[in-house]
C-alpha cells in the first residue's frame, strides 16, 4: 500500500472543518498527539493549526477564520463546500514552479497562476511561499496543488515529532483518469473508481494507526 516515492513528493494534507478548536480537538483525540498553533492566512479568510506527519510532512487542519468576514468568496480549501470535516486537498513539493506550470499547460492540465501566500505566526513571524492555486485543483481536489517554500523553513521542521504518514490513496468518480493524468505529472497516487470522492490517509499515531 505503500509508496515511499510518493511519499516523499508530499509537502501536506489539507483537513479542513468549520470550526478550527472543533477540528484540532478532534484530531487530537483521534491520534492521541498534540496538536500545534498554526497562524492566520490574512486575506484568505482562513487560520489553522498543524500536525507533523514527518520530517518535511504535516497536516493542516483549517478553518474559516471570524475576523475576516468580508474577504471573498469562496474560500480556498474547499471551506465552503464542507458537509463535515475531511481532508480536501493535498500539496505536493516543487522547487521549480514555472517548469512544472509549462509542463501542464502542455497537458491542457489548468493548475492556476503562480502566487505568493504567508501566515503570520502566532510569535509574530511570517512565512512565505509561492504555490501554485489551490482554488485550481480539478476533480474535486484530487490534483494537487504545488508549493515552494522558498527560504522560509519548512513548517514541519519547526513542530515535534507527533504521527508518520504511511499512505495515501483516494476515490472518483473517473478514477482511472485521474490517476493517469497524475501519472503524467509523476504522481502516482492509487485511486480507485467509486461513487464518492474521498482523499484518505494513513496515519501511524500514538493510539496505532489513523484512517483519516
Amino acid at each position: 500500500m505503500s509508496n515511499k516515492i510518493l511519499l516523499s513528493q508530499i509537502d501536506h494534507l489539507v483537513y479542513a472543518c468549520a470550526n478550527l478548536e472543533a477540528g484540532i480537538a478532534e484530531i487530537e483525540q483521534l491520534t492521541g498527539a498534540k496538536v500545534q498553533p498554526g497562524g492566520v492566512h490574512q486575506g484568505r479568510g482562513s487560520h489553522n493549526a498543524l500536525l507533523s506527519l514527518g520530517a518535511n510532512c504535516y497536516l493542516e487542519i483549517i478553518a474559516p477564520d471570524p475576523s475576516q468576514s468580508n474577504v471573498a468568496r469562496p474560500l480556498w480549501m474547499g471551506l465552503d463546500q464542507l458537509k463535515e470535516s475531511r481532508l480536501t486537498r493535498w500539496c505536493v513539493k516543487s522547487s521549480e514552479l514555472n517548469l512544472l506550470q509549462q509542463k501542464t499547460n502542455a497537458l491542457s492540465l489548468d493548475i492556476g497562476t503562480i502566487q505568493k501566500g504567508q501566515r503570520s505566526l502566532p510569535n509574530g513571524d511570517q512565512l512565505n511561499w509561492q504555490l501554485s492555486d489551490p482554488k485550481a485543483c480539478a476533480y474535486d481536489g484530487l490534483i494537487p496543488f504545488f508549493i515552494d517554500w522558498q527560504n522560509s523553513p519548512h513548517p514541519a521542521s519547526q513542530l515535534p515529532a507527533a504521527c508518520e504518514l504511511i499512505a495515501v490513496e483516494a476515490q472518483h468518480p473517473e478514477g482511472d483518469l485521474v490517476a493517469s493524468i497524475l501519472q503524467k505529472i509523476d504522481l502516482n497516487l492509487n485511486i480507485k473508481s467509486g461513487t464518492e470522492v474521498k482523499l484518505t490517509a494513513h496515519i501511524q499515531t500514538p493510539k496505532g494507526l489513523l484512517i483519516l
